[in-house]
């Protein structure tokens, strides 16, 4: 696989990405953000890499290092964390456009967890770039009481403490049980985990909840929504999966399921490579009809 790596700039701020160049030019320009507490190399992780999956599939693919990430200059706000996120990444895109989108229809965003609720944001904004839908997983208007509890025992920290990831969280937080997953991958995704600032817990514990209806509403493309069922960051049922679908009452489709067998990192699991490809799969239909 030729991963190309480079960075652009978005209001005035280097933002990373691993980039690969798919050869097929009818299908869209996929950009992927990833969650608090991962870089870009969440979407790369050997053996259950996005990005290789969707160069082999003809599919070109970006994924970013949010600002404050790995690679991308630093984010010093010490509130409205996400919407600042979102005005760079979508300067950013547009910058990422014009190098990687020649002859391609458009761009469907790819968003986990934190990077769900960001990639949302962006697509309610006027952007300048062709959007053509969205694809979201790993977030929903709510959080469990697990993760409000941990926003809440952080509440005193200065907005930019980096909070490290310990290997236990990881495991209950991101991963499903036991046989859902390779172990060899809690390993090979070590490359993929950073320490994510406290305002970014917080106000994904606190501000998304209250956030999450209005942006929604404002959504004119296509939405794609996977919740996965053994994920310990958000409550997930039918009727939460249904409430959260119902928010985006602007959108012209609304493709929404409960992904079995998986925990919050879908990607890393066994179930990750047909959730990559269901999410090629709505890329190619939001070029070709608008899903």
């Amino acid at each position: 696989m030729a991963v190309q790596t480079g960075r652009h700039a978005g209001n005035g701020v280097a933002v990373a990405v691993s980039h690969v160049d798919g050869d097929d030019r009818a299908a869209p320009l996929l950009v992927c953000v990833p969650g608090g507490g991962f870089n870009r190399h969440y979407f790369d992780v050997p053996g259950v890499s996005l990005l290789a999956r969707a160069e082999a599939n003809g599919q070109a693919a970006i994924a970013v290092d949010r600002p404050g990430y790995g690679d991308s200059d630093a984010l010093t706000v010490e509130k409205d964390w996400f919407p600042a996120q979102a005005a760079i990444l979508d300067a950013v895109i547009g910058a990422a456009w014009a190098a990687y989108g020649q002859g391609r229809p458009g761009v469907v965003l790819v968003g986990h967890s934190f990077g769900a609720t960001i990639a949302l944001r962006i697509a309610a904004r006027m952007v300048s770039w062709p959007l053509l839908g969205v694809a979201v997983y790993g977030t929903s208007d709510a959080t469990t009481d697990g993760m409000t509890g941990f926003a809440q025992g952080i509440a005193d920290l200065p907005a930019l403490t980096p909070m490290a990831l310990e290997p236990a969280m990881i495991r209950s937080f991101f991963y499903g049980p036991d046989g859902t997953y390779d172990p060899a991958v809690l390993d090979a995704a070590g490359i993929s985990v950073a320490p994510a600032p406290a305002i970014e817990i917080r106000e994904w514990a606190f501000g998304w909840p209250q956030d999450a209806a209005g942006i929604a509403a404002t959504i004119t493309v296509p939405v794609h929504i996977r919740m996965n069922e053994h994920d310990a960051v958000q409550d997930v049922n039918q009727e939460a999966l249904d409430r959260f679908a119902g928010l985006f009452t602007a959108a012209p489709s609304v493709d929404a399921a409960i992904v079995a067998g998986s925990g919050h990192n879908t990607d890393h699991h066994h179930a990750g490579e047909a959730l990559q490809l269901d999410q090629f799969a709505f890329a190619r239909r939001c070029a070709v009809a608008g899903c």
